[in-house]
């Protein structure tokens, strides 16, 4: 689920399903449920995606570990598939500093922005959510930085601010080797302008 890539994520959540099954680990069977049902969401199923995660959110927690915030966050991220803003939004908050999961925080907030911004008005704290994602994967050494950019520059060309959009391609440019995404984006811009 960290790359997003769904088909593969569904497919290893299956083999970890049948292998924790077979060693009776519960714990780690309700990992891979919940895997599989943030799989499900991303690839179409939504509704039964949501339900996926809410039972092996159930289940993990019933093997007396306490709540994992990706777990709870890739609920959020369901919910937002199907635009239950409310509902999404309930979970981030009740699981952004329950634990000491700050690896999955930057995760956290992205989504709490995707959520707000299902209701106009919000732009400003999506902005400030998304500014800090990008300030903690850049304190945890740059894990994941490059699409937290992304991200913003998705962020600013939504909402029309195209100084910010150019500000953002700039400092990418400058600061990235891997510069290919960069380049698309500036020519789906130049395309979609001109």
């Amino acid at each position: 689920s960290y790359l997003q890539r769904w088909e593969e994520c569904q497919v290893e959540a299956g083999r970890a399903l049948r292998l924790a099954r077979d060693g009776g680990f519960k714990m780690w069977q309700a990992n891979a449920r919940i895997l599989t049902g943030a799989s499900m969401a991303h690839l179409g199923q939504r509704e039964e995606g949501v339900d996926e995660i809410m039972r092996s959110l159930f289940l993990w927690e019933a093997t007396g570990a306490g709540l994992v915030a990706y777990g709870a966050t890739s609920l959020a991220s369901a919910y937002l598939l199907v635009g239950k803003r409310d509902e999404g939004l309930r979970v981030i908050d009740e699981s952004l500093y329950r634990s000491e999961e700050t690896w999955w925080a930057p995760e956290q907030h992205r989504v709490r922005a995707e959520l707000l911004l299902l209701t106009p008005g919000h732009e400003e704290e999506a902005h400030d959510l998304l500014i800090g994602a990008i300030e903690m994967a850049r304190a945890n050494g740059g894990i994941g930085e490059e699409s937290w950019w992304q991200l913003l520059y998705v962020f600013y060309y939504e909402t029309e601010q195209t100084d910010k959009v150019i500000e953002t391609l700039t400092f990418l440019a400058e600061n990235w080797t891997k510069k290919d995404w960069i380049v698309a984006l500036a020519g789906q811009l130049t395309s979609q302008d001109g």
